[in-house]
This record gives structure tokens, sequence and C-alpha cells, in this order.
């Protein structure tokens, strides 16, 4: 698997006979969701082996998995015994030497010294949930974390024919988001990674970064999180283009929660340069050399309206002429794709958007465009995406 980085699909969002579809694609990530901190094996050696099989399994070759609630089971000794047998007998006599190895034979083994290793087998196999999210690290000379979202298959078989041979190993299926570049990401989450406990939960405060990294659009307790990404050198012009975007998506949500019929065209110069209240405003993080991103955080709609407004002004660039454009505009769409997303947060953004549109003329519209198309061509993706229309 190669760097995850998003790519625009120019046959999406077509202009003409297609309107404009702008999909924030923001899943809501409640908070049972939990995030998991998986270490690959000994020097990283399983990378490949779970991406490959689209899987993550702990280095417990031929454990043998009771039935039912793991938390239960009250003979992980002979258990956890017997897996650590055969990986002594495959590290003296290679993984193609066959062996009869039984649960039976270790079944004085006790627990004593192996309570780490059962507390990550059960949170392993029982604690986590499907679609928990589990990241990874790889070997500092690779420079990059894994991050996926746990299948709903408990239970499958892994190899990793390079070290066991034949052997299986307890997995789980996952599928694997993408792979992200470890100087993009805080020096916490780094350091976090380099525990090498097998399996453990991520610290909460770090929460809000991977699923950053894994969704760049979501909503999770009271935080709205979007990401635009830059794929060439971010430039001072497009911090002012989003830094004026964030002022118009800001007047559009104070309208909103204030009950007001719309904004106010004679404002427009006082909505961009008026600081906004707290509320309105948005904690940014990003990593803007080469390829990077800008990631907005708030307490309300303001970061989605932000990238939907850059994504419908993107779109809205390869148009010709104020008829056309007003045309597109009255047809104009904003949906979440996203299976969990909140109707009523999407309504908000959508409405958002139209009173952007209907305070700003025509002229200063075209005139944004203009600016976009500029950002635009120069690589900057806004997480909220184009889609065909109908």
């Amino acid at each position: 698997m190669t760097q995850f980085f998003p790519t625009l699909d120019t046959k999406q969002g077509k202009i003409g006979d297609k309107m404009i579809q702008i999909d924030l694609n923001a899943p809501t990530i409640p908070d049972t969701q939990k995030v998991w901190r998986l270490f690959p094996g000994e020097g990283y050696q399983f990378l490949d082996n779970f991406e490959e099989q689209g899987i993550a399994f702990l280095d417990t070759p031929g454990l043998v998995l009771p039935d039912g609630d793991l938390s239960d089971v009250d003979d992980w000794g002979p258990r956890i015994a017997h897996s650590q047998g055969i990986k002594n007998f495959i590290s003296e006599y290679g993984p193609d030497e066959e062996y009869e190895i039984n649960l039976e034979d270790f079944a004085d083994a006790t627990a004593q010294g192996r309570g780490r290793a059962r507390m990550s087998i059960i949170n392993f196999f029982n604690t986590a949930k499907h679609y928990d999210i589990v990241v990874l690290p790889s070997p500092v000379r690779m420079g990059k974390i894994l991050i996926g979202q746990i299948g709903n298959r408990r239970r499958v078989k892994g190899f990793a024919p390079e070290k066991y041979g034949n052997t299986f190993i307890p997995a789980r299926s996952v599928e694997w988001i993408g792979s992200f570049r470890e100087n993009t990401i805080s020096t916490k989450l780094s350091e976090s990674l380099r525990n090498q406990h097998a399996f453990t939960l991520l610290e909460k405060s770090l929460k809000l970064e991977v699923c950053a990294l894994a969704f760049g659009s979501f909503v999770s307790g009271d935080n709205y999180v979007s990401t635009v990404y830059n794929q060439d050198s971010f430039r001072d012009s497009d911090a002012a283009f989003l830094s004026n975007l964030s002022r118009l998506a800001a007047a559009a949500c104070i309208s909103l929660d204030l009950g007001e019929a719309g904004l106010n065209p004679n404002d427009i110069v006082d909505i961009l340069l008026r600081e906004p209240p707290l509320q309105y405003t948005c904690l940014q993080e990003s990593d803007i050399h080469s390829e990077g991103f800008t990631r907005y955080i708030s307490q309300s709609i303001v970061s989605f309206v932000i990238v939907a407004l850059a994504s419908s002004y993107i779109q809205l660039s390869q148009v010709h002429g104020a008829e056309q454009m007003q045309q597109e505009i009255k047809k104009m769409v904003i949906m979440n794709s996203s299976p969990n997303a909140d109707p009523r947060c999407t309504s908000r953004v959508s409405e958002a958007v139209k009173r952007i549109y209907d305070m700003v003329p025509m002229d200063k519209t075209m005139a944004i465009c203009d600016a976009a198309r500029s950002t635009g061509g120069r690589g900057i993706l806004p997480s909220a995406r184009p889609r065909n229309g109908n």
C-alpha cells in the first residue's frame, strides 16, 4: 500500500447537464468507537503480511482460542505457553520443519508472567469492535504509519510464511484505509506508536488526530473536523483564499444560529475584516510543505462549510459566463454519503453555503472562482469532494 493522499477525479462534478454535488463524506465518530495501537511484531516484521492479507494479528502462532467470551477463559497459561512452545520450536528448527506440539502438553503452565499477553489477546479478539480504528507504526527508516478499521470477522486465519511457514496465526480482518507520512503527525502520536505493547488503547487525547488522518472530515462529540490537502507547495494566496472562506462560513453559521433570514450583502466587507466570535473560529493544524494539509477543528459546522465552499468554488471555476454560473449554483447540492451521517448537520451546512452564494454578488462570485481556479490548479483538494450528479 502506498502513501495515502486523496486525488481528484476529473470526471466527477462535471459541469453542464449534471448538477454539482458536493459530498462532505464526514462520518460521525461515536464515543464508543475506540482507537487501538497495534505493534506489528518484533522488528515490525508483520507489516507486509497485514497489508497483503487484509488482516492484523498478534505474535501468537498456533494459539488455540476457545469459543465464547474470552474474558471468562481461565486457562490462558496453557494456551499462551502452547503458542510460545510453537514459536520456540520454529525459531530453533526453522519454519519448514514439521512438529507435533499439543495444547495438552502445557496443561500445568500458569498465567503468571503472562498477564500482558493475556490482556492483549482479550482486547484484540474480544473487546475491540467492528469499525474500531487500529493504528500502527513502521520502522523509522520507512517513515510511515498505517491506519485501518477492524472488520466484522473476529477470527480468521493469518499467515507469516517467512517467519512461521504454514502455521496459522489467529487474526482479525482489517480494512486498511491507508499509510501516512510519519513526519506529518504530532510528536506525541509518533512517540505513542513506538510503545511496543502488542495491542493497547491509544490515548484519548490522540484520537482526534488519528480520525482526522483516516477520514479527512468527521464529527466527534462537539468537534467538527475537515481538511484541505495540498499536493504542491502551499502559497500565501492559498492561505488568503481559505481565510476569506473561513470568515464567510462563520458569518453564515452565525446568521443560522441567530435565526436570521439570511446575510446582508452590505455587510460583506465587515464580514471579511472583523474577527468572528471564538465559537465560530477554527483551530488549525497544518503541514503545508510539498504534499501536506490544513486541518480545521471547530465547535460548530464552520469547518464543514469552509471545505464545502472551497470545493464548490473550485468546481464552479470551470464555468464560463455569469448566466451559466447562476444556473449551476441553483442546482448545486450539498450531501454527505457517509452511512452514519447526521442529516440535520448536512442540511445546516447546505443552508449556510446557500446563504453565502445568495449574499455575494455575481461579479464577486466570479472573482472568487478565479482565485479558486488558481488554487485548484495547484492541487488544493478539500475533503468535501464533488460527486457525479444526476
